[in-house]
């Protein structure tokens, strides 16, 4: 359908279209138009080349130069890959025994012959020298590439020979400039930044060898440059290991098996009644999507698993598998016995680690995102996978020790292949690592967005048995203090007393979260101000749906957990925790109290700002459904509270209830729904008077919001349009 020039614009700025886009679409399509030129005559000046060539060229010449370029690239280790660069070759690298290089032979006996255009053009052939670039940053109308040798930055728009910017790739091409931008001439290879790393080694150490200029390095000896860019190829080694098969009689294997399932221990793929089949999980994770109506589940499988009556089978290459498999089984009430077991040699190959998944998608979910789930679990699992380069550290642990410079040249070549993964899959929608990198302190990646689609949690067993389960986010683990409050949960729950397990959970939620946020290294780092600040800050917003007895129970968990870091690091946790809790304890009750007294809904007021709290955390610009403020007390009196309204800079009056007058203490910070007078319909969160330090980020995010929104609703609808443009275009 046409847009009229008196249409509101489609981007949505709310301008007629003829005094927003209407000129940059004209100026879009102009060189539009003039690109299809460009490409239409370096398609016809090419074809002028080869039929020159064929012509000047006996059967027997021409049959001479092939055997010169396959016996060259026969030396190469990627023989096959440079097979492409034929013609390449012919135009731009080869010396006929003239001297001449094809366009040069061409120019000299052709080049007067030609319209003014097509001789420019060859012009700019006869010049091109090879150049190794890399990409670096997106623009509006393609890549921005950085010259590896000179520094300069290059846009190289999107067109037929760059249809997509891989992050971070690069290639050793001749580049034609041409209406402000950078095309590839001829064909190009894309490869890796551990590529581009090898393609520019290989040019100093020749311009070293030589001693010979750039240009003539470049020429000579493109076809190595472009062979050392490509991946070493690996080594077909393999190496043999073991697979365990252990045969089992337990009493009702079948029930035993499903029991096992009940806690993501097995994954059951048939089950009919009397014979169970399935396998054995490692690992379970849970994929939240933005656009996932439902929990994706990912089952990282172990070995696989059987029972049929009193028989249970497992198989697997996992030592220790089979102990933990007896372990629990016991813990149910089982007594599995083992009657066989035998090992088998395999072959597999060296350095390569098998792993395999089981998705279980929820069928009201688009089908790809199953995919999305998987390659974000393959994400967080490679962060915590020894590699040799680094002596057997994980990037996760070398980004611990501060090694971030190392840790940020491995997730570009992570984001480059996340990317090809990705495209081959044909997603509509491209997850990237930018939340990987602001964990890490790291700038974010320009070819990622900072709207996060997901959020991945991982399943912990706990429990003095391990039968008992607990998710927690993916980033947490291989923490110091995630490992520190698991075995303290697991110490503390042997009682088995229900309130004391809840207590312990929501206390090991609470400092999960608050240390993930910080950059603490050890508990020796956590001093009083953190501890004041995780209390009066995080507790009413986290706990703030709980009764105050559950509160103050798991305030007296949190004082244990202090006296078990003491016990086991030799800190002063426990003295610093109850010097907060004597100033803050009866603030934080009054907190509770006022919400229960005063609070209405608040349990659809709190939901709302969680909401809106997820929303901040992925950084998408969705509006609030209704107008969140915060207030301060200023003074209570005779059933009214006078607050100061922080983010208007104004004073409101309200009607205090009589019941909650007593727990109105001047100071209290009040998140609270209003209209635009100011007139409170619902409480959703108290802090205490000592929140005071830590108000300003919350009141800032809140007063930015709506600016945020307007700004960026566009540019997300953009890029949502742009994958399903994607998605269309793909077969």
């Amino acid at each position: 359908m046409a847009i009229g020039r008196n249409d509101p614009c489609p981007c949505g700025s709310g301008k007629k279209y003829k005094k927003c886009c209407m000129n940059k679409q004209q100026e879009h399509e102009i060189k539009r138009v003039r690109q299809r030129r460009f490409f239409d005559q370096k398609y016809e000046l090419s074809q002028m080349v080869q039929r020159f060539l064929d012509e000047a060229l006996s059967y027997d010449e021409r049959e001479a130069v092939n055997r010169i370029f396959r016996q060259m690239i026969e030396q190469k280790d990627h023989r096959e890959e440079l097979k492409v660069f034929e013609t390449l070759w012919r135009f731009f690298l080869h010396r006929y025994p003239n001297g001449l290089r094809g366009v040069e032979w061409f120019q000299q006996e052709k080049g007067r012959r030609l319209s003014p255009e097509l001789k420019e053009m060859l012009d700019r052939w006869v010049r091109l020298v090879p150049r190794l670039v890399q990409f670096v940053d997106l623009h509006d109308e393609g890549g921005v590439a950085v010259d590896r040798l000179t520094g300069e930055k290059l846009l190289m728009p999107y067109c037929e020979t760059l249809k997509v910017v891989r992050p971070w790739g690069g290639m050793f091409a001749f580049l034609e400039p041409f209406d402000g931008g950078y095309y590839v001439c001829g064909v190009s290879s894309i490869v890796d930044p551990k590529g581009v790393e090898r393609a520019e080694e290989n040019i100093r150490a020749l311009l070293t060898q030589t001693d010979w200029p750039y240009d003539k390095v470049a020429v000579e000896h493109f076809l190595d440059i472009v062979d050392a860019g490509y991946p070493p190829r690996a080594d077909d080694v393999q190496e043999e290991r073991t697979r365990w098969t252990y045969e089992y009689e337990c009493k009702e294997a079948a029930e035993a098996m499903r029991k096992l399932a009940s806690i993501g221990r097995a994954q059951i793929d048939h089950d009919d009644g009397e014979k169970v089949e399935g396998s054995w999980c490692t690992n379970v994770y849970h994929y939240v999507g933005v656009i996932s109506p439902k929990p994706i589940h990912v089952f990282e499988l172990g070995g696989s698993l059987s029972a049929h009556r009193s028989r249970l089978v497992l198989s697997t290459e996992e030592e220790g598998t089979a102990e933990q498999l007896v372990s629990l089984l016991q813990a149910f009430g089982y007594s599995p016995k083992e009657r066989k077991r035998r090992t088998e040699a395999i072959l597999r190959r060296k350095g390569i680690e098998n792993v395999s998944f089981h998705i279980d998608s929820d069928p009201d979910s688009p089908p790809w995102m199953g995919t999305l789930a998987g390659l974000d679990v393959q994400m967080e699992k490679a962060l915590h996978t020894p590699l040799e380069k680094w002596n057997g550290k994980t990037p996760h642990e070398m980004a611990r020790e501060g090694r971030v410079q190392e840790v940020d040249e491995w997730l570009k070549e992570y984001e480059f292949h996340l990317f090809n993964m990705q495209e081959r899959a044909n997603l509509p929608v491209l997850i990237g690592v930018n939340h990987i990198r602001s964990r890490y302190g790291l700038p974010p990646s320009p070819f990622g967005t900072s709207h996060r689609l997901s959020d991945l949690w991982k399943m912990k067993w706990i429990g003095p048995e391990r039968t008992e389960t607990l998710l927690i986010r993916t980033e947490w683990d291989g923490m110091f203090f995630t490992d520190d409050v698991l075995a303290f949960y697991n110490e503390v729950v042997v009682s088995g007393e229900k309130e004391v397990k809840e207590a312990c959970l929501v206390v090991v939620l609470l400092m999960c979260e608050y240390m993930a946020g910080r950059l603490f290294s050890s508990w020796e780092d956590v001093g009083e101000e953190d501890w004041k600040q995780c209390i009066v800050e995080q507790i009413p917003a986290r706990w703030s749906s709980l009764p105050w007895e559950a509160v103050s129970q798991a305030l007296d968990m949190l004082l244990e957990l202090a006296d078990w870091l003491d016990r086991r690091y030799r800190t002063k946790h426990r003295t610093v925790v109850c010097t907060v809790l004597e100033d803050v304890r009866s603030e934080l009750e009054h907190c509770f109290a006022l919400l229960d007294e005063w609070g209405g809904e608040r349990g659809k007021a709190n939901e709302e700002l969680m909401a809106w709290q997820l929303a901040h955390l992925f950084g998408l610009p969705i509006p609030l459904s209704v107008d969140f403020s915060f207030f301060r007390v200023k003074r209570v009196e005779r059933g009214k509270a006078v607050l100061d309204w922080l983010v208007h800079n104004r004073t409101v009056t309200w009607d205090v209830p009589e019941r909650a007058e007593p727990h109105l203490l001047q100071g209290m910070y009040i998140v609270a729904v209003v209209d635009r007078n100011g007139k409170m319909s619902d409480l959703a969160r108290v802090y205490p008077p000592s929140f005071s330090p830590y108000l300003e980020p919350w009141l800032q995010a809140l007063k930015e919001w709506p600016d945020k929104v307007e700004k960026e609703r566009a540019a997300l609808q953009e890029r949502m349009l742009a994958s399903l443009s994607r998605l269309i275009r793909r077969p």
